[in-house]
């Protein structure tokens, strides 16, 4: 047989792997160089998880990003979403 390329067991733990990083590297205040930083200000607040960012209040994502970072995230977070827009 030829190269069929990545299973889907592969392509599943890959994105288990890599997006929650991915993720947060496009949050405000977060780059490659602060990573590390930041994942143990998270882990000091409690954030164990991305749905735990997501739930967590200004306070906590402040001391973690800093204020004016949390209130982007916290506010882009916070966004309704129109699902109406996203149909085809």
């Amino acid at each position: 047989m030829g190269d069929e390329g990545p299973n889907e067991d592969e392509e599943d733990e890959d994105f288990n792997r890599f997006m929650p990083t991915e993720f947060l590297k496009r949050l405000p205040g977060v780059d490659s160089t602060k990573l590390t930083e930041i994942t143990r200000k998270a882990k000091l607040q409690g954030l164990q998880t991305m749905v735990d960012i997501c739930k967590a209040e200004i306070e906590t994502l402040g001391a973690v990003f800093g204020q004016k970072n949390a209130r982007e995230i916290k506010q882009f977070l916070d966004k309704k979403v129109d699902f109406s827009d996203l149909r085809s």
